[in-house]
């Protein structure tokens, strides 16, 4: 019989759901609750006017530990193997955003005075009354803050990740290459021998071979002589195979065994593994060429490696080109790649879209609760338009302060990474930022931060000269 269910019924999730609703609501009401008892009459005015106190013990500690996590996390990045940098980076973004908000009251009153010193020079009182609004009203500034932080670090993070670990992969697969050139198909679903034969280089005749458990498909091809000094691997070609070593690991194959492959012909042979090479290999199984070409007389090369120092000309009437090495190595994958960007862009597409709705949100609240400083404003002689404009050049300083933390915490996950991939492939890696994304995005944010603001601010003083 089976034992009882692990799963919780319905009505019992539900159950837990309310009680938990309720249990952190009542939480979240009694800290602050209790946190404004202690507020005294006076101290809260003063609060409520200048930010005296902006950072609480409990968030200085949060704040500290999350920033400390992430340098852990970014020292680990560069030194950590492939399977481990990606998660050291996600945590070293995610602890440096987490930190750097909790300590953006900190840093906003030191940042936004150097940054808008030059404001206070300047004649008239809108570049004044920028400048003392974001230093004063430290929490306002921070909360404005965070949600750009959050959208520019993700943004860089995921975009020049992507970025740097795709030409990462480009230098490898050229790296691995010993040929001066590639001759690769133009218009044609592979190279002919003639074009092969014109190259005068090592050509791999693709084809496809079913042996092993179930008879599975294998990509193969048949190499010619030279195959070994191109691919630096010592693998001798007879009536042999070299496989993979996750094929070899698949199907039980082992050095000397005598593993049976059935060709396109349908025929099989039984051929001995002579030697079982890394998953770098760009086939699973390598067999020698006239093998090949006897069993798939339409078999043709998918590229063929010049390794003379001479170029050779190539008659239009080939349909092949030549290029380099590392240009073939990124055509290779492009369709993949292109995939792989796609999901990306849609991935900070749809977390940019969240955290525009966070940003919007903040100003909006922001902005209706300043009504009475536009009022004070509006006494004191300024007129609509000086109003609006300190309004739009506040968010413009507010969104620039987001968009550079947000630059400071993927910074160190991005150079972790490229030192872990300069020791992980022996390879000279570089930084590659998506510059046209990191642009859209904080150009986004300064849109529709300036609209957030203006908007509900232009009817706001609507309605007092109405009054």
């Amino acid at each position: 019989m089976p034992g009882p269910s692990t799963v919780m019924p319905p009505a019992c999730r539900r159950t837990g759901a309310f009680a938990s609703g309720v249990v952190v609501a009542l939480v979240g009401v009694g800290t602050a609750s209790r946190r404004a008892s202690r507020v005294k009459p006076l101290e809260a005015m003063r609060e409520a006017a200048v930010d005296s106190r902006p950072m609480t013990r409990r968030r200085w500690v949060a704040g500290l530990a999350a920033t400390a996590v992430g340098a852990v996390c970014s020292v680990g990045t560069a030194f950590a193997g492939a399977d481990a940098i990606v998660l050291l980076a996600l945590g070293t973004a995610m602890s440096l955003t987490v930190g750097l908000t909790l300590l953006a009251p900190v840093l906003v009153g030191p940042v936004i005075g150097a940054l808008t010193r030059p404001l206070a020079r300047r004649p008239g009182a809108t570049a004044v009354l920028v400048r003392e609004n974001m230093i004063t009203a430290v929490r306002r500034t921070s909360a404005t803050v965070a949600p750009v932080l959050a959208t520019v670090a993700f943004a860089v993070l995921i975009t020049s990740t992507v970025q740097t670990t795709r030409s990462a992969d480009t230098s490898r697969q050229a790296a691995a290459v010993q040929a001066e050139a590639a001759v690769v198909p133009r218009g044609t679903p592979g190279l002919s021998d003639a074009a092969v034969a014109r190259g005068e280089g090592t050509s791999l005749l693709s084809t496809t071979v079913y042996g092993g458990d179930g008879g599975a498909a294998l990509s193969a091809a048949g190499v010619s002589s030279g195959f070994e000094r191109v691919y630096a691997v010592s693998a001798p070609f007879g009536e042999t195979v070299v496989v993979t070593e996750a094929v070899a690991a698949a199907h039980g194959w082992r050095k000397g065994q005598v593993a049976p492959l059935t060709l396109e012909d349908g025929r099989t042979r039984k051929l001995r593994v002579t030697a079982v090479v890394d998953d770098s290999m760009p086939y699973q199984v390598l067999l020698p060429r006239d093998l090949v070409r006897d069993h798939d007389p339409s078999a043709l090369a998918d590229v063929a490696y010049r390794t003379t120092h001479a170029p050779t000309p190539l008659p239009s009437g080939l349909s092949a080109d030549e290029v380099s090495v590392e240009a073939y190595a990124a055509s290779d994958d492009a369709e993949e790649d292109r995939l792989v960007w796609i999901f990306t862009l849609m991935l900070v597409a749809v977390s940019a879209g969240y955290t525009a709705i966070a940003v919007a949100s903040t100003l909006l609240t922001a902005t209706a609760g300043r009504v009475r400083d536009f009022r004070v404003l509006r006494l004191s002689g300024a007129t609509p338009r000086q109003v609006l404009l300190a309004l739009t050049a506040e968010t413009c300083c507010v969104v620039t302060l987001g968009a550079a933390l947000g630059l400071a915490a993927a910074a160190p996950a991005l150079f972790g990474t490229v030192h872990g991939l300069r020791q992980e492939l022996g390879l000279p890696v570089e930084l590659s930022l998506a510059w046209p994304w990191l642009t859209g995005v904080v150009t986004g944010c300064l849109l529709l931060g300036t609209a957030a603001t203006v908007l509900p601010a232009r009817v706001a003083l609507r309605r007092m000269r109405r009054a």
